[in-house]
């Protein structure tokens, strides 16, 4: 399960890769606008490869509705520390993982910026796959999610304006080790359907909060203080987020911490 979890945590990145590998190069020929027809009849496609596989059997009944279900399941997920430490976790990684995908590559030479984007995405997906699984056999994914916080915290906080194609690498190779970490964790501290369902809602909500906020803020800092303070607000915000995670596990019965 882990394996599978950390697997489907690298879809930001197998995005930004793509992007970066495929798109960017072909804007001069397909324009933006056919960029994104491109991408819609990709959507196309997997819409009809879904629509076929995930059919039931003819005949087969429609799911019951679980005890989650109903009108106020979508704050269910607030009344659990186990439910929300995910969630939580995965609002400080999405803070800023959109948006140093973004602006650190503008940030760097003009020959740097397409070859950062892609690497910088591909050392995330590369510890999502291949470490963080391993990992896993040996540590609990909410230690490994607190370890990659705490990496990235110290990377942040030593980068400057000189390293950040360097930076970039080593901080989303750590980060990798977050996202793979935070979907595992669900179904870790969560035992039945019901509430690892609640779970992965949860982190949706806030991985959209995080999502929105994120990139407007970072731009703001950049372009108020430059790229120093940009470097030490993520760091500040890894290091806020260990904290405030390490304070829910304190108070999370079974969990050893």
């Amino acid at each position: 399960r882990g394996a599978t979890m950390a697997l489907w945590s690298t879809f930001f990145g197998v995005s930004f890769a793509v992007m970066a590998w495929f798109g960017i190069p072909h804007l001069d020929v397909l324009q933006v606008s056919g960029v994104f027809q491109l991408h819609g009849a990709g959507l196309i496609v997997i819409a009809g490869v879904l629509f076929l596989g995930l059919r039931g059997p003819a005949g087969e009944a429609p799911a019951q509705d679980t005890a989650a279900s109903g009108k106020t399941a979508v704050f269910a997920a607030y009344g659990e520390i186990r439910t929300l430490w995910p969630g939580i976790g995965w609002l400080f990684y999405t803070l800023t993982f959109l948006a140093l995908l973004t602006i650190l590559p503008s940030l760097m030479q003009s020959d740097l910026r397409s070859q950062a984007t892609t690497v910088m995405s591909l050392t995330g997906i590369a510890t999502g796959l291949l470490i963080v699984p391993a990992l896993l056999l040996r540590l609990r994914a909410t230690t490994v999610v607190l370890t990659g916080f705490f990496f990235a915290a110290l990377i942040a906080a030593a980068g400057s304006e000189s390293s950040l194609f360097v930076l970039g690498i080593l901080l989303f190779s750590v980060l990798g080790m977050v996202q793979g970490g935070t979907f595992a964790a669900v179904a870790e501290l969560n035992q039945s359907t019901d509430k690892r369902m609640l779970g992965y809602g949860f982190m949706a909500q806030s991985g959209n909060l995080g999502n929105l906020i994120g990139t407007p803020f970072f731009l703001l800092v950049l372009n108020s203080y430059g790229s120093g303070a940009l470097l030490l607000t993520t760091a500040a915000i890894y290091g806020v987020g260990v904290l405030c995670l390490i304070a829910l596990l304190r108070r999370m019965p079974g969990t050893g911490a």
